[in-house]
């Protein structure tokens, strides 16, 4: 197999090449997509700026507006360079999973074919018609109930469908662009949840004395950063957004607690929830490799015993003796079996998502807790 992308290929990729967001290969090219962010967001003040009675007093208020920021010149740009981070890491991870043995040759075509059909899937001219008609629903139905779900002061105003001129282009456009690689996104991980599951399904064959204790699958978990970037950009909008009524309207961080709380976990929930299908697999694993070695472990301790343990031992070998090496060694083996992972969880996996969702939300504790309340509590506890 020549390719071995998820992301890259079919109808997204000539569209980002019309656009000059990548070249060929799928680089991305960095400067045209920080411009889009960047440039939704300057119009989208100077349309403040030039509305009847707005000028400086308007531009303050879009300026206020963390969640309007974060998506644009924050969300957008990750949403669009990330594509190529995430597909060079899978296009290590998949061959390695083939180099690891974990496909018998007759098995191997039909889960690149998966890998395939996976990548059609997910940048096909279907997927990005059907995203796109779900952004413009969104579109109509926001316009259509303006004034009912409009929360930024900046926004409502005498234009169309009660609207600003500068609250009419986020809503049309810049948001949209948002909304729409958002929702790429979010399809993606939930096509390559599809592939894991399927690839749960297939006739693996797992070692239990594979020093990752998965039987080898550690390196498949790893296809978990793939949805790394989707939770820290949904957790920087919300944690904008909380600053924004924690700094505008008062409101308390006990309030937006929960809130807090549920993203990382709903997080760690929607990135290794995939691979729980493993588990299963991982069970049974474990379980044959303790019979199994232990059976060659019984056998291999009876005939050490009875070599060593008895008058006629031969003691002038006893230093170097291979029986003693050989018997560590089964041991090693015996132990990696054991702690074999009913759930395949790594822990650089999970610290990963747990830092991505909560590195954004920094900025709202601080805004309550000072830092220098938090690190003489730190260093509290420490001493």
């Amino acid at each position: 197999m020549d390719d071995w992308r998820l992301l890259h290929g079919g109808a997204w990729a000539r569209v980002r090449e019309t656009l000059r967001l990548s070249r060929s290969d799928g680089r991305p090219i960095a400067p045209v997509a920080f411009l889009i962010g960047i440039g939704c967001w300057v119009v989208t003040l100077a349309l403040a700026y030039l509305e009847p009675g707005g000028g400086s007093v308007a531009v303050r208020r879009v300026l206020e507006d963390y969640g309007v920021m974060v998506r644009l010149l924050l969300a957008v740009p990750i949403l669009l360079l990330d594509d190529y981070r995430v597909d060079r890491q899978i296009s290590l991870i998949l061959p390695g999973v083939l180099a690891g043995g974990l496909f018998a040759p007759e098995n191997r075509e039909a889960w690149e074919e998966s890998i395939r059909a996976t990548r059609r899937r997910i940048t096909s001219a279907a997927t990005l018609l059907v995203i796109g008609a779900i952004v413009v629903f969104l579109i109509v139905s926001t316009l259509h109930r303006s004034m009912a779900v409009v929360a930024s002061d900046w926004m409502p105003g005498s234009g169309p469908a009660g609207l600003s001129w500068a609250g009419l282009w986020y809503t049309v456009v810049a948001r949209p662009i948002f909304l729409f690689l958002g929702i790429l996104w979010v399809w993606r991980w939930i096509s390559i949840s599809l592939f894991v599951w399927k690839t749960s399904r297939s006739p693996l064959e797992l070692l239990p004395s594979h020093p990752d204790r998965m039987g080898g699958l550690a390196i498949f978990m790893w296809l978990v950063t793939a949805v790394v970037s989707v939770i820290f950009v949904a957790s920087a909008v919300v944690s904008a957004e909380v600053y924004h009524e924690m700094a505008t309207q008062g409101m308390s961080l006990r309030s937006f607690a929960p809130l807090l709380i549920a993203i990382p976990v709903l997080a760690v929930v929607a990135a290794m929830g995939p691979f729980l299908f493993f588990t299963p697999l991982l069970l049974r694993l474990r379980r044959r490799a303790l019979y199994l070695y232990g059976v060659l472990a019984a056998q291999h301790s009876i005939l050490f015993e009875k070599r060593w343990f008895t008058r006629s031992a031969p003691r002038d070998e006893l230093m170097g003796a291979p029986e003693i090496s050989s018997l560590t060694d089964l041991a090693t083996a015996y132990f990696v079996a054991e702690s074999i992972h009913a759930v395949p969880f790594g822990r650089g996996a999970l610290v990963t998502l747990i830092l991505a969702a909560a590195v954004p939300m920094i900025p709202v504790v601080l805004l309550e807790v000072p830092l220098k309340q938090i690190l003489s509590g730190i260093a509290k506890f420490l001493m």
